[in-house]
């Protein structure tokens, strides 16, 4: 876990971030193993182990991507925990980010301005064509029709939309909650993160039970 985490340091470098305490690496692995030790103590599924078995990973078209995003929220401390992970069209993972920002939103708006920063995240990884992925059914259909919405969480929609038409090919499609679970997890985590976290090709502990079920 620690030299995950030490090549975490250098995408930091790499994406901008700069570099951290070293002190700040074990308070990391730390909060990673927190927070798999609670995920594996909660009952499988919101709705119940049935409805969460139903949910399997369906492989997607040659050099297709899929990207689930969720956000989550704490009203009490004012801040956004944004949760991705981004699969190839045979179910790998191919990367995820973690990110936290101040910011007191409604549900709407966060969920809009994790979808903004999973898509950024996307193009830093120069993905071409990919599935956008959430539970967020009001997000989904925004990004899907040509309705117009004047509210913050729509005005960041209308701007990711300029941004997805960039893409070669996307696909805005909704999802419930236990199909969604991965990237709920790490939005959860990212809560009490300091700094952005992006795991590459190693699939982060808390998540690991996870999309290892997606796969059976």
């Amino acid at each position: 876990m620690i030299a995950k985490l030490i090549w975490n340091k250098r995408n930091d470098f790499v994406f901008g971030k700069g570099f951290s305490h070293p002190n700040q690496l074990i308070n990391r692995a730390k909060r990673d193993l927190d927070l798999f030790n609670q995920i594996q103590r909660q009952p499988d599924g919101v709705q119940g182990t049935k409805d969460q078995a139903a949910v399997k990973w369906i492989r997607l078209p040659k050099d297709w991507y899929k990207l689930n995003w969720d956000a989550a929220l704490s009203d009490t401390r004012g801040r956004l925990g944004v949760g991705g992970i981004l699969r190839n069209s045979d179910g790998q993972m191919v990367g995820t980010i973690q990110a936290q920002r101040h910011l007191r939103l409604d549900a709407f708006s966060g969920e809009a301005y994790a979808m903004m920063v999973c898509v950024n995240f996307c193009r830093e990884m120069e993905v071409n064509r990919f599935i956008l992925e959430g539970d967020a059914l009001r997000v989904v259909k925004l990004l899907s029709g040509a309705q117009e919405d004047w509210s913050y969480g729509g005005l960041i929609i209308k701007e990711a939309k300029m941004l997805l038409n960039r893409f070669t090919e996307w696909h805005a499609v909704h999802t419930k909650r236990e199909g969604n679970k991965a990237a709920h997890v790490l939005a959860k985590g990212a809560l009490s993160l300091n700094e952005d976290v992006y795991d590459f090709e190693e699939v982060p502990l808390c998540v690991q039970h996870v999309v290892a079920s997606d796969m059976l």
